[in-house]
């Protein structure tokens, strides 16, 4: 802060002034900055083949300075051509609006957003970017099977106000969503309530689910349960599986579950 002090004679008059040490305000320096974190990951699951859902989620928050990104880097945790193929696009969004789409290099797995010139202003504080994959076709023609996409932040370019150009790589280890296995179709299980959740001495509806096939047919191999009482005084006999209420065959003892 700066002081100064001032002694004069008031126009017009032999009156003198002065004014002592009158401090001036306080201004800090600082050296802008643009930090990177994770954004909301979704957790692993199954994908079906030609759909698209978010990969990766990343933030960038500018603090004393105005910045500019430039290009964006991805890439895969595996290159192997499961995974590589189970790609067809990758989308970079800042928040809802796109910014671009690339290609995954099967040999290297990785993928550029190039030519962004989007502005980063201290004033509008934290952005959020999503990197959105279109996931390939699965099956005769297409891509193998349960390809695993796990898509990871490598790098990213930016600029200062005054034209100072970073590229920061090497982010990978650190900036990694959760695994999408790629498959023609799978299961999706809706829990439903039970009409009575009292146990008495007879045979009753321990568990109901509504099952259906998402992307494309599925088939059973085996279907397991697991139970849990926290009383000593339930015992248990036998049990029944029913499909649409009517009895398939199938039963299991205490000891299977």
């Amino acid at each position: 802060a700066a002081t100064f002090d001032v002694s004069g004679v008031t126009a017009g008059s032999s009156t003198t002034s002065e004014v002592t040490s009158a401090a001036g305000q306080t201004i800090t320096s600082a050296t802008g900055s643009l930090t990177q974190a994770n954004g909301s990951l979704p957790t692993a699951q199954f994908r079906a083949g030609g759909t698209t859902a978010t990969g990766y989620q990343f933030t960038l928050t500018p603090a004393y300075d105005d910045f500019t990104l430039d290009e964006v880097y991805v890439d895969l945790s595996s290159t192997t051509a499961s995974s590589t193929g189970a790609i067809a696009n990758v989308l970079l969004k800042n928040g809802a609006t796109p910014l671009g789409s690339a290609t995954i290099n099967s040999s290297t797995s990785s993928a550029s957003f190039t030519g962004l010139n989007l502005l980063l202003a201290q004033s509008s504080g934290t952005k959020t970017f999503t990197v959105e994959v279109q996931f390939a076709n699965v099956g005769v023609g297409a891509n193998d099977t349960a390809g695993n996409v796990t898509v990871r932040l490598d790098g990213y370019k930016y600029r200062t106000s005054g034209g100072s150009i970073t590229t920061t790589n090497g982010l990978a280890t650190t900036n990694t969503g959760n695994a999408n296995h790629v498959v023609k179709g799978y299961p999706t299980f809706a829990n439903v309530a039970l009409s009575d959740t009292n146990l008495a001495a007879s045979t009753m509806t321990l568990f109901k689910t509504s099952l259906s096939a998402t992307g494309g047919l599925i088939s059973w191999n085996d279907i397991v349960f697991t139970l849990a009482s926290n009383s000593a005084a339930a015992t248990f006999t036998s049990f029944k599986l029913y499909e649409n209420g009517v009895d398939t065959g199938e039963t299991a003892s205490s000891s299977d579950v």
